[in-house]
């Protein structure tokens, strides 16, 4: 993310929602930052829980793809992958590299993911990372995926930590430096949601869905701030299994 930019901020699209118009800004260097630092560990920690749940064959949803980096991941699997975004230019981005061998990616521009224009119980899988902080209404979304999956297919979910300690202090910064009209972690303005583990659980449970694993990661001081339960991302992973519950 940006630390530090002008006191003015860019003025994004009006015509798509916020979250989305704050990364078309960022869309030209998006790949490039997973080549390394706390985006590659955070690629890396991602990719290792899903090896052996993606396999050959399947459909997989990238929801939220951003520039396509974990969509190609998917597809290295042997995943047939369908990645939406509500960013043209991110999609730009994505539809710009050329695919592997082998590889089977579809790129569609959407509104939301509150709303993916999916047949019921088409996919095997859903991947959605860094994508449910950002929407209007996140019980909408984990509605769409229930819906979109098959009986016992599998969603996995990245969401911020509540209790980040890296967040917080972001938070802080962000309000100090705007006292002298400088805008710094800007990803904040358009963040709407953090989550306390026992809350995207719960969450998941009333979308119908069964938690089989959770983990956190921190890009930073990885074994200390997971483990006192500071880090900054929950990685979840759940199947679907019964029915929507009443909140």
């Amino acid at each position: 993310m940006t630390l530090v930019q002008s006191d003015r901020e860019p003025s994004p699209p009006a015509d798509i929602a916020a979250g989305a118009a704050f990364h078309e800004i960022l869309a030209a260097s998006w790949s490039r930052g997973y080549a390394g630092g706390s985006f590659r560990r955070r690629l890396e920690f991602l990719m290792s829980r899903l090896d052996g749940r993606v396999r050959a064959g399947q459909t997989w949803v990238d929801a939220g793809c951003g520039s396509g980096v974990l969509s190609r991941e998917l597809a290295d699997r042997g995943a047939e992958v369908v990645a939406l975004d509500a960013s043209p230019a991110m999609l730009a981005e994505a539809r710009g590299v050329a695919p592997a061998p082998g590889q089977r990616i579809r790129y569609d521009q959407i509104a939301s993911v509150e709303r993916l224009p999916l047949p019921d119980a088409s996919a095997d899988g859903i991947l959605c990372s860094s994508v449910l902080e950002y929407v209007v209404t996140p019980a909408a979304a984990l509605a769409e995926f229930h819906r979109v999956l098959r009986p016992d297919g599998v969603l996995v979910l990245t969401v911020p930590n509540r209790l980040s300690v890296i967040r917080g202090a972001q938070a802080t910064a962000r309000a100090l430096v705007r006292v002298f009209g400088v805008s710094a972690y800007d990803y904040l303005s358009v963040s709407r949601h953090s989550y306390f583990r026992r809350g995207i659980e719960r969450d998941l449970v009333r979308a119908g869905f069964a938690v089989e694993d959770v983990a956190l990661f921190s890009p930073k001081c990885q074994h200390v701030l997971a483990g006192l339960g500071l880090g900054a991302l929950w990685l979840v992973i759940a199947r679907r299994r019964g029915p929507i519950l009443n909140p």
